[in-house]
Formats: C-alpha cells, sequence, structure tokens
C-alpha cells in the first residue's frame, strides 16, 4: 500500500492527472482491505486530482467532515495538506483570496519543513493551479 501512495505522489509531482486518478480509483475501491490511514491519504490525494481534472462533483462527494477534520488536524505539520486545502479553496469553494493566502503561508514557512523537496513541489503545484484559475 505505501509504495502505491508513492507511486500515485509521483504522478500527482509530475502533473500525470489521469494516470493519478485511474490508479487512485482502483486503489479506493479496495477500502475495506487498507488501513485507515493508507485509505484518508489515498482519498485526499484524490480530493487534490479531482480538482486539478475539473471532477469538481467528485470531490465534493469525497471531501466528507472526516476528511476534512484529518486535512485541517495536519494541514501545519505535512506541506501536502496545504497543497491540497488551496486546491479545495480555490477550485471548490473559489476563494481566490483564502487560496493565495494558504500558498503564502507555505512559503514563508518552508524551512520548517524536514522533507525540502516535496515543499518545493507542493508550492509548485500550488503556483501552478492558482496560475491555472485566474
Amino acid at each position: 500500500m505505501n509504495w502505491q501512495l508513492m507511486v500515485v505522489t509521483r504522478m500527482i509531482n509530475q502533473q500525470r492527472w489521469e494516470e493519478a486518478y485511474t490508479l487512485m480509483k482502483e486503489g479506493l475501491s479496495k477500502k475495506d482491505s487498507m488501513p485507515k490511514l493508507f485509505f484518508l491519504e489515498l482519498s485526499l490525494e484524490m480530493v487534490f486530482v479531482c480538482l486539478a481534472t475539473g471532477r469538481i462533483d467528485e470531490a465534493r462527494q469525497l471531501y466528507d467532515k472526516e476528511l476534512s477534520g484529518y486535512l485541517k488536524k495536519y494541514v501545519k505539520t505535512h506541506s501536502s495538506k496545504a497543497r491540497i486545502l488551496c486546491a479545495i479553496e480555490l477550485l471548490m469553494n473559489g476563494n481566490r483570496d483564502e487560496a493565495l493566502r494558504i500558498k503564502d503561508n507555505l512559503t514563508a514557512r518552508r524551512n520548517d519543513f524536514l522533507m525540502q523537496g516535496e515543499v518545493a513541489m507542493d508550492i509548485e503545484l500550488m503556483s501552478e493551479i492558482i496560475k491555472v484559475k485566474k
């Protein structure tokens, strides 16, 4: 399971949206056989990919109260969660100002994170979705 999440993350970093979507759709269909943590992580990444590919209704269906609570719990300690929240604010909620605030906050705190490559990629992806949605 962990390697599959790593593959999906790599696809997202490369903006291979459709491949990531297909792999995650398959993975999420096996919800009952995966640990809860992997399901939550995969679900959040699926929300992001759905938003990036214009599948807004599907993202809304996935982004339930449990997933929202999980995201908000870790948004300050995981740059990927800030990336996902930025996309939610911009593409699901239509709140560009909040999306920019989230990106700016992560950019200002980038040196607080251990995984600098991950932070750089998350900031780059945030910039891309903000640029596309003007």
